[in-house]
């Protein structure tokens, strides 16, 4: 049900996105014009990586969108890459039971076990911290558009195949950059998510609990 919903819901307001955002060309019909913005944010989101437009011509807000939805990916045990789509629901709904105020995460009329919560959010931070290292070092190696270099990482790490068109002309450093963010996307988030799934070591003893401000 939660990747049901997830992909429905991804898949339309990508698409939407992409409709209003872009400069449509006047021999597009209104239907070829969602077909389009659906069919390309679909692709994004299950990481096939084809593409019916240009990616390179496509608005900033379109090609923000699509770099959103590579993040995210699409279900899990797929060959899909990304951090999932589950992956994604558990932290909205951990963050919608936060503010407001319950103390379990529920969903869908059952209750969100709090390892599973932990895993989704480490999974996620994970997969942003490389994703920021990463625009780092192309933006600091590379003279070209940083919404693009941000774009060919978000395709890299979520094993897409999509392009801007900037990826030829990287520098070898770059290419090496998106290269590692490619391997760390196909098997990064696997290798996350069965290290996780181990056994977990019981302590013999506990240490003093305490609080932390945040926030």
């Amino acid at each position: 049900k939660l990747i049901v919903s997830l992909t429905i819901i991804l898949t339309l307001l990508g698409g939407g996105i992409i409709f209003i955002s872009e400069n449509w060309s006047g021999s597009n019909s209104n239907l070829d014009k969602i077909l389009l913005s659906i069919f390309q944010a679909s692709s994004a989101s299950t990481t096939a990586g084809f593409n019916s437009v240009d990616i390179g011509l496509m608005a900033r807000a379109s090609l923000f969108i699509l770099i959103i939805l590579m993040y995210i990916g699409a279900g899990p045990g797929s060959t899909a890459g990304g951090i999932k789509q589950t992956t994604f629901g558990v932290i909205l709904i951990s963050l919608y039971n936060q503010l407001t105020g319950r103390e379990k995460v529920l969903a869908l009329k059952r209750r969100v076990s709090d390892d599973t919560v932990r895993r989704a959010l480490s999974i996620a931070a994970l997969a942003l911290l490389w994703f920021v290292a990463a625009v780092l070092a192309l933006t600091i190696s590379e003279d070209k558009d940083f919404l693009k270099i941000v774009f060919e990482v978000g395709s890299a790490l979520g094993t897409v195949g999509l392009s801007a068109g900037i990826t030829a002309d990287l520098t070898p450093f770059g290419k090496i950059v998106i290269t590692i963010t490619m391997l760390i996307g196909r098997v990064g988030p696997l290798g996350i998510g069965l290290t996780m799934l181990r056994k977990k070591k019981v302590s013999s003893y506990q240490y003093p609990e305490d609080e932390i401000l945040v926030g």
